[in-house]
């Protein structure tokens, strides 16, 4: 189940997971410091707003304890659990 005003998809042949605030208009894309498999997507004023998770399948096993969890936004963080859960 994803929040109100969050949007999630994912593209299964590619194995990428893109979890994004809706209301959002994202102006740059950078890579997670300690994982590059984990991308931040900013708005204009440099706030986290969006992600791109390479390898998604495998997010199971490496988010909880992932090094770059605490860049996240809370409320995209719970989505992706909320994913995880479900799936």
């Amino acid at each position: 189940m994803v929040s109100e005003g969050l949007a999630l998809s994912l593209d299964e042949e590619a194995d990428v997971l893109y979890v994004r605030k809706a209301d959002c208009r994202l102006r740059s894309s950078k890579e997670a410091p300690s994982d590059s498999f984990l991308i931040l997507n900013t708005d204009e004023s440099g706030a986290v707003v969006g992600l791109q998770i390479l390898f998604a399948s495998e997010l199971k096993q490496h988010w909880p304890q992932h090094p770059d969890r605490h860049l996240v936004p809370r409320e995209l963080a719970l989505a992706l659990d909320n994913w995880i859960l479900s799936s």
